[in-house]
């Protein structure tokens, strides 16, 4: 076993390492702490506690919040000073976003920043508007459980607002100091693309619950659809081409009389409808979308050369819905109304709507792309998994850290509780569910109503290797938390849709028959 140093901090006098596949120097002085920089710090002691575990104190009072470093030089060995301790007691249940009270006399902003010095927030009257022409900056105060909030007078719906985070240049920090950038609000219910501000928004009723009732887990046969693809050629207005509303029109027939759109999933016989992510996400700028792609042969032959097409797996604002997604001509905020007008064109067809919730990446680090618009300034190491050099790991640029990070799995929880509660929709394709530690999982089970339809995939396990290598928090299927994916059922009856060669029962394989029966089973 090669040798491997672990340390964690657990206030300004104590820190804990682990050193496993080698023996432990016993004297203080085969020890190094260092801060961010690489400054020596002095250590008082080293003292024993098992054959792998010492506790080491330092010789001045530390910030735990702050980077540190512990070393071993004579053995080669380094490792990040993890600040997981103080992280996994973090938790606060007020509610975080711009929230509007129900008599209007206020408008209370909340965001969860633990590390910062300071944040501001930044109020416009327009999307548009430089930071130098915001109506109005105002210090937010924070709370002893990382909170930082501050209440504005009045009603400020249809107001833009975004922040900027203060805080120390240590590595993995990208707060203002060092990257002078504004970022938007994760809480945000409306957010003009992935890139820009966010804007207060009251959202009216919900839509009624579906006709019939949401069908049992065993009972559900769910038809999967990306509303972009399913509505460019319907034949609506061309304000409408692409959008929810396209998806709710009912009425619609093509060029031999058939019905199609909403009306031909009802001629199916389908009783859910489960639709790629429309929660707001990354769009790159259409002008450097089309610089890319104008003279690239298979953008043109698919027609994505100047349209800016994307299936939503890289969500930026989980609250919010896709604003490209509404009828061009509205204004922003109006997708919420449209979405839920949606909901209720299933609904009275007695037709439960599921969406695609992406909790396990997001769109800030996709594509190993450095973008900071909102997570990666707030806390990257609180939020995301990261290495001992405070990088994002994971292979699609970012995992985000449900373990040992309560305020993580609250956002999850509170994004799925919004689309039931607010939005009307009736459960959740779980995107790389396998990602997502099992207790998380647990919990969405155990807390929300029982008769949602929630299921996912097993595949691909985290990247960090303690995260793997514990049977609490990693699952595949024999523990798995929720319902999921069963590639092997569907081995059985189609084949693998990785090998050409894998037929299934249904292309002639005689050999996937009892495969086939016990997937029936």
């Amino acid at each position: 076993m090669e040798p491997r140093l672990r340390a964690e901090i657990h206030g300004p006098t104590e820190i804990t390492f682990t050193l496993t596949g080698a023996d432990k120097p016993a004297r203080a002085s085969a020890y190094r702490l260092t801060d961010g920089r690489g400054r020596a710090l002095p250590i008082a002691d080293v003292l024993t506690r098992s054959a792998t575990e010492s506790l080491l104190v330092p010789g001045t009072l530390l910030d735990a919040l702050r980077v540190h470093y512990l070393e071993i030089p004579e053995m080669g060995l380094r490792a990040l000073v993890r600040r997981d301790p103080i992280f996994r007691t973090l938790y606060s249940p007020k509610p975080l976003g711009a929230v509007v009270p129900g008599d209007g006399s206020e408008t209370a902003f909340r965001i969860f920043s633990p590390r910062a010095s300071a944040v501001r927030l930044y109020l416009y009257r327009g999307r548009d508007d430089p930071p130098a022409d915001a109506e109005r900056v105002v210090d937010m105060s924070r709370d002893e459980d990382g909170v930082w909030e501050v209440g504005v007078p009045g009603n400020l719906h249809g107001t833009w607002y975004d922040f900027t985070v203060h805080g120390p240049p240590d590595p993995g920090n990208f707060f203002y100091e060092t990257h002078p950038t504004h970022v938007s609000d994760p809480y945000a219910r409306v957010n003009d693309d992935a890139w820009g501000k966010s804007r207060v928004w009251q959202d009216g009723s919900p839509p009624p619950p579906v006709v019939g009732g949401r069908p049992a887990m065993e009972d559900v046969v769910a038809y999967e659809v990306h509303v972009q693809d399913f509505t460019d050629l319907l034949p609506v207005a061309e304000s409408e081409v692409g959008t929810l509303p396209a998806m709710a029109r009912s009425g619609l027939v093509n060029a031999h009389g058939q019905r199609v759109g909403l009306d031909y999933l009802a001629d199916l016989g389908v009783n859910v409808v489960h639709l790629l992510p429309v929660q707001e996400f990354l769009h790159y700028p259409d002008s450097a979308w089309q610089a890319v792609f104008a003279h690239d042969p298979f953008a043109i032959a698919m027609g994505i050369d100047r349209e800016n097409y994307q299936w939503g797996y890289r969500t930026t604002h989980a609250f919010a819905v896709e604003n490209r997604y509404r009828s061009r001509g509205t204004e922003p905020g109006t997708e919420r109304a449209q979405f839920k007008e949606l909901v209720r064109a299933f609904h009275e067809r007695g037709i439960s709507l599921i969406v695609d919730l992406v909790p396990n990446h997001t769109g800030e680090e996709i594509d190993h792309r450095h973008l900071l618009l909102h997570f990666n300034v707030l806390d990257r190491p609180y939020y995301y998994r990261t290495d001992d050099e405070v990088e994002h790991i994971g292979p699609f640029g970012n995992e985000v850290k449900s373990e040992e990070r309560p305020m993580v799995q609250r956002w999850l929880l509170d994004q799925m509780r919004h689309w039931v509660k607010d939005l009307g929709v009736d459960g959740f394709r779980v995107d790389l569910a396998g990602q997502v530690d099992k207790q998380t999982l647990r919990r969405v089970r155990f807390e929300l109503p029982r008769d949602l339809i929630i299921y996912g995939e097993p595949w691909i396990a985290p990247s960090d290797p303690e995260v793997r290598a514990n049977p609490d928090w990693a699952w595949y299927k024999a523990d798995a938390p929720i319902t999921f994916f069963q590639d092997d059922a569907r081995n059985a009856f189609q084949g693998s849709p990785f090998n050409v060669n894998d037929r299934g029962w249904a292309g002639g394989d005689v050999h996937a028959r009892a495969a086939a029966m016990a997937a029936l089973a």
